[in-house]
């Protein structure tokens, strides 16, 4: 077993999104910065049952004739804006979403299976990523998928951190998107892959 060093928020994410919630605070005549929390619940379970025995191969792995799969993300969204008011169309704003997962399965998983795993994970600079608990079948971990500051100016929308970058819209599979392919066999698809990156929208 092995729990890892660092786990930022997931305690109060649990606590937050027992049910999902968005609400909105804000202080007098919209100068004051703005806080916006939401998130949600996403479940999947699934049990494989062949039918029939797998007779012995010496050149193939035993092949489990059952095998199950259950799996859980909790994500909460904040987003802090202020600036000239919300109202008017924020100056700054700070994007934050930490994930909980969790994978329990019946067999040792690489980690690559139905839910989990399937799309590549895009480059990021920093690890933002903590293993709360790994043994075999059973995986519980945090991250940061979203750390980003925008300032809109006049001239430009800067946006500098983990943020979602998309180069365009496609109904199934957006396999040509540049930043980060973003598998529909993934569990929480609700949300893209944030990429560590520098964006200037002028």
């Amino acid at each position: 077993m092995r729990i890892g060093p660092r786990l930022v928020g997931a305690g109060i994410g649990i606590a937050l999104l027992a049910a999902p919630v968005t609400g909105q605070a804000s202080a007098g005549d919209g100068a004051a910065p703005a806080l916006t929390l939401g998130g949600y619940v996403r479940t999947l379970t699934g049990v494989h049952d062949l039918g029939y025995d797998v007779p012995a191969n010496p050149f193939v792995g035993r092949t489990e004739r059952r095998s199950g799969l259950h799996g859980q993300v909790v994500r909460l969204k904040w987003q802090l804006e202020g600036g000239q008011g919300a109202t008017a169309g924020a100056r700054w704003r700070v994007d934050l979403h930490n994930r909980l997962q969790l994978r329990v399965s019946s067999g040792e998983a690489d980690g690559r299976v139905v839910g989990f795993g399937v799309s590549r994970v895009p480059p990021r600079l920093v690890d933002l990523e903590s293993v709360i608990l790994e043994e075999p079948g059973l995986r519980v971990w945090h991250d940061i998928d979203r750390l980003s500051l925008s300032v809109y100016t006049d001239m430009a929308d800067i946006t500098v951190g983990r943020q979602a970058i998309t180069w365009g819209v496609s109904g199934i599979f957006p396999v040509a998107d540049v930043w980060a392919q973003f598998s529909p066999f993934e569990l929480d698809t609700e949300e893209k892959p944030g990429v560590d990156a520098v964006r200037v929208l002028a």
